[in-house]
């Protein structure tokens, strides 16, 4: 490894401009001293060092050892050429050679997704992967993301014998610890050959060393292609162990996205039990022609003994829930006034509102002192509507009322604000926004007061409850409670956002939400 970072720094000097090479000569000749500072800071036991390099008697040294010039020549370059001011492919090393020399190994960086993937996928990665126009627009992707516990820093100070310097310090996580920032320019700088160059420097073991060099780079790059053809490979993926079950659900619906997988959520699944019982679902986002186009199902289907359950089944009646949706006049007026808004209608297991999300509601209406929801809820169970808009879910009622369940953000609360619907607490599946709710709506799109009960128009079909029948409701609620619970001993899912790529399971519902919520986004071009 030492050998190699040696090498190619030496190879740096030859990419240098040539009329560059005076100034280098005359700056690498006046160098007095070079410091380096390296540390870091995390999730783990801190480490820092500190690597001294001197001009003595006619030579680098560094603790006793000599230092080859040309690599002090090659930092001194690195800082002095013109700031890059964006990641550059070529100054990164991304070349078509490169890409195609890297494939192999960039599949082994990603040993949870490629352990099952068919050969269409397969040919899919390594495609993209040697696609030089679609690797530059996944580059910037590796410096534009958040991280905690991960607190790298790196500073360099080159003293020259007139008393000047040149100093640069990088305080970023991402791949060779760029961008700079130059402490006599002012600015940043995104050229990695600072880093190769530091790097270099180094004595062997130095913390952040392999880091500087790129180590982490091709594992990256290979992580952020594949977050960009996802719902591709997703698709090969299910058109390879489910390719009778596309074909049928595309005789009547467009199939947006499709993967197979074992993740949960709020609205369906069982949360990870390492006992279980698991389940595996074919997950799929689908537009049928006649459907507004930002209307969408989100079918979710058993997966057992390589086989696709419920498809012939889903045909025949998951229509009911679309026509449902649609039969609202005041949500229909709303969906066709505001066509960036999608709507998504959950299709599980032969319904609409299953047996996961019943139970995570139980939880939810108990935590938000609405105990009085819940059996009301599951008397009429298999005939709500299950919506998710934007960041909330909806129910909706055979008499078309509608009822909050809970949301996550300021998205999909329709004609209302947030300030309509106080932060609730959540049973389970807790957001840092918003809350759980179960405040309702009356079939023309009023909004009920907070916490109060309906007073139903005179041609609803469900008769009036009275204070005392609610509490008599109230009073059943343990055992639907109980009863609920034993009827998911037939029915689960396993894992969250990663459960099948790493551990195969997972601790945070919320992780498998936020997937969720990733799986949905369609083409804009809806």
């Amino acid at each position: 490894m030492q050998s190699a970072i040696l090498s190619a720094s030496l190879r740096l000097l030859l990419l240098i401009p040539l009329g560059l090479s005076a100034r280098i000569t005359e700056a690498q000749k006046s160098v007095r001293m070079i410091e380096i500072h390296s540390d870091w800071g995390g999730l783990g036991t801190p480490q820092n060092a500190d690597v001294i390099i001197r001009w003595k008697d006619g030579v680098f040294v560094c603790d006793g050892k000599p230092v080859n010039a040309a690599l002090v020549d090659g930092l001194v370059a690195t800082l002095e050429i013109p700031i890059i001011g964006k990641p550059d492919l070529e100054n990164l090393g991304v070349t078509p050679a490169w890409l195609k020399a890297h494939v192999a190994s960039a599949e082994q960086k990603l040993p949870g997704k490629f352990s099952e993937a068919s050969a269409s996928q397969k040919e899919l990665f390594a495609t993209s992967f040697t696609d030089s126009a679609l690797i530059a627009n996944v580059v910037p992707a590796l410096f534009q993301y958040g991280r905690l516990d991960d607190n790298p820093y790196a500073k360099v100070e080159i003293v020259f014998e007139d008393g000047s310097k040149l100093s640069a310090e990088s305080h970023s996580y991402y791949p060779f610890l760029i961008p700079w920032r130059l402490s006599e320019k002012g600015e940043e700088t995104y050229n990695a050959n600072i880093s190769r160059a530091l790097s270099a420097l180094m004595p062997a073991h130095t913390v952040n060393k392999e880091r500087l060099a790129g180590q982490e780079f091709v594992s990256a790059l290979a992580e952020a292609l594949m977050l960009n053809i996802e719902a591709k490979w997703n698709m090969r993926g299910v058109e390879s162990r489910a390719g009778d079950a596309l074909a049928s659900l595309r005789s009547a619906y467009t199939v947006e996205r499709a993967d197979i997988n074992p993740y949960h959520s709020q609205e369906f699944g069982e949360s990870w039990n390492v006992k279980g019982p698991h389940e595996t679902n074919l997950h799929a986002i689908l537009h049928r022609p006649s459907l507004p186009a930002n209307v969408f199902d989100e079918l979710i289907l058993l997966y057992d003994h390589n086989q696709v359950q419920g498809v012939e089944a889903f045909l025949k009646v998951g229509v009911k829930y679309e026509e449902m949706t649609l039969s609202v006049p005041w949500l229909k007026d709303y969906i066709e006034q505001h066509p960036k808004e999608n709507v998504y209608i959950f299709q599980v297991h032969g319904t609409s509102f299953g047996g996961h999300a019943m139970h995570t509601f139980a939880l939810d209406m108990k935590a938000r002192g609405r105990e009085d929801l819940i059996a009301e809820v599951q008397a009429e169970q298999s005939q709500i509507t299950l919506l998710s808009i934007g960041a909330a879910d909806w129910l909706l009622f055979p008499d078309k009322h509608m009822m909050l369940w809970r949301y996550g953000g300021p998205s999909g609360l329709l004609k209302w604000t947030p300030s309509d619907f106080p932060p609730g607490q959540c049973g389970s599946y807790q957001s840092n926004y918003g809350g759980c709710s179960g405040r309702e709506t009356m079939p023309d799109g009023t909004l009920v007061a907070e916490h109060a009960f309906r007073s139903f128009a005179p041609d609803r079909r469900t008769p009036l409850r009275s204070r005392a029948s609610q509490a008599a409701i109230a009073g059943r609620i343990s055992l639907s409670r109980r009863r609920i619970r034993c009827g998911f001993c037939l029915r689960a899912l396993a894992g969250g956002r990663r459960a099948c790529h790493h551990d195969s399971r997972v601790s945070n519902g919320e992780q498998g939400a936020q997937r969720q919520r990733r799986f949905r986004r369609t083409r804009s071009s809806r």
